[in-house]
């Protein structure tokens, strides 16, 4: 059965698209990410410079110096459009959530395309409940990001710098909250109904491919030349590029979670806002062997 999860998780991958969900991903994700900075910067504000600086810091520690000169750019450009007026402060604010959660809304989707299910139409309130998980998502993870921070702070206070210990402690710590990141996604934003214990393989598997992927995607946007081809604009589209690959990584994570549960026998239902898309079933059946020929006496009484 070892072989049997990542080879259908792969074939699954393949037969759903996920590539192209990834690059429908990344776009939503391009677009929604000023106004997550914004609802972060709002946050954080509460907290101090201090600790924005310290996730300014982490994040281009974890998606590379070209890509974080992207996000930079987009954190300085949402900074200069915060208002300050009451009526003008709402709308915005309204407007902010629903474009930030524009992009979990496209995450649900593939997510649900990738375990067979679809929203039920003209259901207003799955609608509605998808809006106010994909929002509680965002605090999510911010919560798990923001005690990420807090502890890499304790570690580096205790150890004085960045020595060995330090450095093996924080990837220890970055697994951790990539695989509790993983198994939020996977239980929460798929419709689907799915126990934790069952979204803990994938969620490892997951975070060890992301941790190993986002070092190698680092290494290659750094020596490919991406951004001076692309010259002003050049950190925007690799911050793009690291979106798009991040985001292929998680689909394949979703494939393994799904691959452990079939060749588990783990059952997979939707929940009530969804149902069983039998188009996307239809990728995701194992090959049908031939049935054997009856032998020549089958028929004949004795």
């Amino acid at each position: 059965m070892v072989w049997q999860v990542p080879k259908r998780a792969v074939r699954n991958f393949l037969a759903d698209d996920a590539i192209t969900l990834a690059a429908a991903l990344a776009f939503y994700a391009m677009l929604s990410l000023a106004p997550l900075l914004v609802l972060t910067l709002t946050v954080l504000g509460f907290m101090g410079d201090s600790t924005q600086q310290r996730v300014i810091a982490q994040t281009q520690n974890l998606i590379g110096p070209q890509a974080g000169q992207g996000l930079e750019l987009l954190l300085n450009n949402a900074k200069a459009q915060r208002v300050g007026a009451t009526i003008s402060a709402i709308v915005g604010l309204a407007v902010l959530i629903l474009s930030a959660t524009s992009v979990f809304g496209q995450l649900q989707y593939s997510l649900s395309r990738i375990f067979n299910v679809r929203a039920k139409r003209g259901f207003v309130k799955g609608w509605l409940s998808k809006r106010l998980t994909s929002l509680l998502m965002v605090f999510g993870i911010g919560v798990v990001v923001l005690a990420s921070i807090v502890v890499s702070s304790v570690i580096s206070f205790t150890f004085r710098g960045s020595g060995p210990a330090a450095q093996i402690i924080n990837l220890v710590v970055s697994l951790l909250v990539f695989t509790a990141i993983f198994m939020i996604m996977f239980r929460i934003l798929p419709d689907i109904r799915i126990t934790w214990k069952n979204t803990v393989v994938g969620a490892i598997i997951s975070s060890i491919l992301f941790v190993v992927g986002m070092w190698a995607i680092g290494k290659y946007l750094g020596s490919s030349g991406t951004s001076s081809v692309y010259g002003a604009a050049g950190s925007l589209v690799v911050l793009l590029l690291w979106i798009y690959y991040s985001s292929i990584i998680l689909f394949l994570g979703a494939e393994l979670t799904q691959a452990y549960a079939q060749c588990c026998g783990i059952e997979i239902v939707p929940n009530e806002f969804a149902e069983w898309d039998p188009e996307a079933a239809k990728t995701h059946q194992a090959p049908q062997r031939e049935p054997e020929p009856e032998p020549a006496h089958a028929g004949i009484d004795s």
